[in-house]
């Protein structure tokens, strides 16, 4: 039906164009253990215990702050520790050309007391490091913990959206947008691709148009699916199943918290 109704006409009129400036994107907040696996498996291959025992191996040596937490805040407290921890980090060959005015402040909601339960959320400690303190797999995990703190200090991704709406008919209409870049602020530190679904362009292509004016559709491809059973766990999709096992099975209501720990 909506092929054949895109095809009777193949020209149309925009009914809707909106330029929405001045949008904004706070930073993710500090790692729990199983984003940091997670992500440590996505970006460096290592398995969850591989993660673990790098992070644990970095908390005996007092580089780091205890791994086996759900936890993705500070508490208010730690606040204290910032004027000794950025310029450490800072120090670091990996951080050199990062940009953190001074004095520095936090722009989120991070240290949040009311939010921490048993542990906090991964941080590096105050100890002092150097670019030789650790190396390899060690020094993998520390600086992805360490991007993921000094991120809470930089300014917000800055961009604005471009969306366009074309009525086919009473039942059927065709819309895009474009989210476009104005200053990456934490971006140019931590820029995982299509995080959480977001995706952005540096240069705006969808081009700006007013309401009236006509689009040709040029072609139409059309894909015949099928749907599919959910696949095998892995172990990096059990890990995040553990932590809120309804978003996966929603027949699971009320097992909202979990049903295993990071350290399970």
């Amino acid at each position: 039906q909506i092929e054949d109704a895109i095809k009777e006409k193949m020209t149309f009129k925009v009914t809707n164009f909106e330029n929405k400036k001045g949008l904004t994107q706070n930073p993710p907040l500090a790692y729990s253990l199983t984003d940091l696996q997670a992500e440590a498996g996505n970006l460096h291959n290592f398995t969850p215990a591989k993660t673990l025992q790098m992070a644990q191996k970095l908390y005996e040596g007092q580089w780091q702050s205890y791994p086996r937490t759900d936890n993705r805040y500070y508490a208010s407290g730690e606040m204290a520790n910032i004027k000794k921890i950025v310029p450490n980090l800072l120090g670091l060959t990996s951080f050199a050309n990062v940009n953190i005015p001074t004095p520095y402040k936090v722009k989120t909601g991070v240290f949040n007391s009311a939010k921490v339960t048993a542990h906090t959320g991964l941080a590096p400690t105050t100890k002092e490091i150097k670019d030789n303190s650790i190396s390899g797999e060690l020094k993998t995990i520390y600086d992805m913990v360490a991007t993921r703190y000094l991120i809470q200090f930089m300014n917000k991704f800055e961009y604005y959206q471009v969306k366009l709406d074309v009525d086919v008919d009473a039942e059927v209409y065709i819309t895009t947008f474009q989210n476009v870049e104005v200053k990456q602020g934490w971006r140019e530190l931590y820029n995982p691709a299509n995080m959480y679904g977001f995706t952005y362009v540096q240069k705006q292509t969808l081009p700006n148009m007013l309401i009236g004016d006509e689009i040709e559709i040029v072609t139409i491809e059309r894909d015949n699916l099928a749907t599919k059973p959910k696949p095998m766990f892995s172990d990096f999709s059990l890990l995040k199943g553990m932590e809120n096992i309804s978003r996966i099975y929603p027949e699971l209501e009320g097992l909202e918290k979990g049903i295993g720990t990071p350290a399970t």
